[in-house]
């Protein structure tokens, strides 16, 4: 798959990120969270731009698409609707899959 390198960095900010920084036993957990959630979408939105820049030029190296995005000023081109749904899933995740992660199999 062509920008996985960037795609492999992207998901592990945007999703693990949120889960590392937060204080599971704070009150606060909740709005920690979501405020984690949208911190790393926008901490991660310039490896997904080059992601998507690779995916549709098939001729951009990996450098070429950093220096292409740079170019372009699109460092955060998407970030908004990036972040609703990135809320979404990381919700998602903690109301449905954590549950079941502490299960023993």
């Amino acid at each position: 798959m062509r920008g996985s390198g960037f795609a492999f960095n992207r998901d592990i900010i945007s999703q693990g990120l949120p889960y590392l920084m937060l204080d599971k036993a704070s009150y606060w957990y909740y709005p920690q969270f979501f405020l984690a959630s949208i911190s790393a979408t926008y901490l991660s939105n310039p490896l997904h731009t080059c992601q998507v820049l690779m995916q549709t030029n098939t001729a951009l190296s990996y450098r070429q698409a950093i220096t292409q995005m740079i170019k372009d000023k699109s460092y955060f081109k998407g970030v908004e609707s990036r972040a609703g749904l990135l809320l979404i899933t990381n919700l998602f995740n903690e109301l449905f899959l954590k549950p079941v992660w502490k299960r023993e199999i």
